[in-house]
């Protein structure tokens, strides 16, 4: 049977094609139109994210604007209504140029406050993010402040600074360069920035709510290794500060070019005989900050790593060199108590003693130390044995004392191992509420667990023309002026004398108190018994300690001269001290283990005379002292320990004898 074959036709006609394009079209244009809609309403979003980050940034910095004020009289001065918005700010972001202004107002006691961003879109409409807060004032809460009446609110000791926050914005211009190889910037966001390159390493906030910027708070000094002991690079130590802060170590060289200090860094910069090698050190803080600032080293700290601070010329007990790491740094406040006779809030000790209650508190913004013609807060790295951990080893071993040092004058007056911050250098805190004394009585890293009251009076044989000299005396210990308060002095006209009184607390860390009770005034017009009393292991109080003066009423008419002899005894490693020394026709005292001063008062207007030295052990081996020319001469005698002068004029002089252990001298 035949089949039909039919033909079959394959592909598109015209028509059909063109309404495929059409349908391709349409939808092509849709989602362009839904694509173009979609970026406009994320733009929209991150703008409208980044003004609500601006207006709850302002939010907080206006809530921590409570923290400088002291009164709610001020806190109402200071959140005044504004009637609408003001105090408009310009902020450049990432997403538009904003517009930020805030409103206040007043319901009770409360302030009402809103503040308001405002930016144009991307499609050319106004937009406007506004968010707002309630405040209300209360006193500071300061490190002394009192949450409940049986507990202490101790904030953290960070500060108002915070680490380093990722990296500048592109085209940063630093509003500071520091020339440690850091820089300040300001981004306009109310906070100041420290970078290092265009890595934030450090930020600070809030500081500029008031329209002047403050400050970085910076701590410096240098870190020298003793080269005669210590032989670790540079680059392996490594200066840190607790908490938030950021420690930048670099050198200047002899051009005046700036290096930082890597940790690949072999070598620095040396002192001119080589003793030392060096490098300078800046840390960064936030003001309210309170911590510590120390060494580590890249090998790890052995038992043979010192390092030594304090001063080594110093003849107070309290500056004299300590070994240890770190050094410390707070405030003390008081609570004030009118209810106590000293008007601060007290607590009874083991023994009965009613002692002041302190609070540690933060240093103030923008604090620079040193002061400037300060002494830098350095350390002195050195080795020694492992038991070697007392500040004498910092001298008896030449540590601080090497020839670059000036036999100890390059260190004078660098601090100990606690820096105190009171009374000038102290965070704000209210004044209606706390105070601050003039000193700290102790270290409060380490408090004591005891005190005993040392008290007596001082007596001074003169006529009533003395009362200012007689006025001017006070009396302190050697844990550090503050520890003592002097009353004031009352004349008896029948008996011709002056009598003060005066109390010391006297610190005790569970074996007794060791140190010494010191008198201070005008010695060229009074002459005293004694100037100092001296005790051991003390451990109940005494009220005893009586100090006997009399006016220098000798030769009336005749000049008074003064000669001073002081300095520190070189002492052999071990338990080496230097026990007493005795001046002829004068006065001395010992510091520590191995300072003293020496002090004549005379019409003569040159002595002759001796010093006679004694240590705990060892033999005496030193060479006639150093004396300018035609101030007179002296000769040491090393089998007695004697020192002999000759025609001194007046005037102060130094001299510091030698202990060694084995009976033979080759200097």
């Amino acid at each position: 049977m035949a089949k039909r074959m039919q033909s079959i036709s394959e592909g598109f006609s015209m028509i059909e094609v063109m309404v495929s394009v059409l349908v391709v079209a349409v939808g092509l244009l849709a989602v362009a139109n839904f694509q173009g809609g979609l970026m406009g309403q994320s733009s929209t979003n991150k703008a409208r994210a980044e003004a609500t980050a601006l207006a709850q940034a302002r939010i907080e910095q206006l809530r921590n604007y409570t923290n400088d004020v002291s009164s709610s009289a001020e806190f109402d001065t200071l959140f005044a209504a504004t009637g609408g918005f003001t105090n408009a700010a310009t902020v450049t972001g990432v997403n538009a140029q904003f517009t930020r202004a805030e409103n206040v107002a007043v319901s009770g006691d409360m302030k009402e406050i809103a503040v308001r961003v405002t930016w144009t879109g991307s499609n050319g409409r106004a937009q406007q993010v506004t968010l707002d807060t309630e405040l209300s004032w209360e006193s500071p809460r300061t490190s002394g402040d009192v949450a409940r009446e049986d507990e202490d609110l101790i904030p953290s000791p960070t500060g108002r600074a915070v680490l380093g926050e990722g990296y500048l914005p592109d085209g940063a211009v630093p509003v500071q360069k520091n020339g440690d190889g850091t820089a300040i910037y300001d981004t306009g966001d109310g906070n100041l920035r420290l970078a290092l390159g265009d890595v934030v390493v450090l930020t600070l906030k809030d500081a500029c709510l008031t329209g002047t910027c403050i400050d970085f708070a910076t701590i410096s000094g240098r870190v020298y290794i003793d080269t005669a002991s210590q032989r670790i690079a540079p680059g392996e130590v490594f200066v840190k500060a607790s908490d938030a802060a950021f420690c930048q170590r670099y050198w200047e060289d002899d051009s005046g070019s700036v290096f930082t200090v890597q940790p690949n860094t072999i070598s620095t910069i040396s002192t001119a005989n080589g003793d030392y090698e060096y490098f300078d050190y800046t840390c960064y803080l936030g003001g309210g900050w309170f911590g510590n600032i120390g060494l580590i080293l890249g090998t790890g700290i052995s038992q043979t790593d010192k390092a030594c601070m304090g001063d080594p010329v110093s003849v107070n007990s309290w500056e004299e060199p300590v070994i240890a790491f770190r050094r410390a740094y707070r405030g003390m406040l008081y609570k004030q108590n009118p209810n106590n006779a000293s008007g601060k809030e007290e607590y009874a000790d083991a023994n009965g003693n009613s002692l002041t209650r302190y609070w540690s508190v933060g240093i103030t913004d923008a604090l620079v130390l040193p002061a400037s013609g300060d002494a830098g807060h350095d350390f002195v790295l050195a080795s020694m044995r492992p038991g070697d951990t007392t500040g004498d080893n910092c001298i008896s071993q030449g540590t601080m004392v090497r020839t670059d040092s000036g036999s100890g004058t390059l260190f004078a007056g660098m601090p100990t191992d606690f820096v105190c911050l009171n009374p000038g250098n102290v965070d704000a805190f209210d004044a209606s509420e706390f105070g601050v004394e003039s000193n700290c009585p102790y270290d409060p890293t380490e408090p004591p667990t005891l005190a005993h009251k040392i008290s007596g009076s001082i007596v001074v044989a003169a006529n009533e023309g003395f009362a200012d000299i007689v006025g001017d005396m006070f009396v302190s210990n050697t844990d550090g002026p503050g520890n003592c308060v002097t009353s004031g002095f009352a004349y008896d006209a029948e008996t011709e004398r002056h009598t003060g009184k005066y109390v010391c607390n006297a610190f005790d860390w569970g074996s007794g108190w060791t140190g010494s009770v010191l008198l201070f005034g005008n010695f060229t017009e009074l002459a005293c018994e004694d100037t100092q009393l001296d005790f051991s292991g003390l451990a109940s109080s005494t009220s005893s300690a009586n100090f006997t003066c009399e006016a220098r009423e000798d030769n009336p008419g005749d000049p008074v001269n003064q000669y001073v002899i002081s300095g520190t005894a070189a002492l052999p490693p071990g338990n080496f001290t230097l026990t007493s020394v005795d001046m002829s026709s004068g006065t001395c005292v010992v510091t520590g283990d191995s300072g003293y001063s020496c002090e004549l008062y005379t019409s003569a207007t040159e002595w002759s005379g001796t010093l006679s030295f004694t240590s705990s052990s060892g033999y005496w081996c030193g060479v006639a002292p150093e004396l300018p020319e035609g101030s007179g001469s002296g000769t040491m005698d090393n089998s007695t320990g004697t020192v002999t002068f000759t025609g001194l004029i007046p005037g102060s002089y130094t001299f510091n004898p030698t202990v060694i252990k084995k009976n033979t001298c080759n200097l």
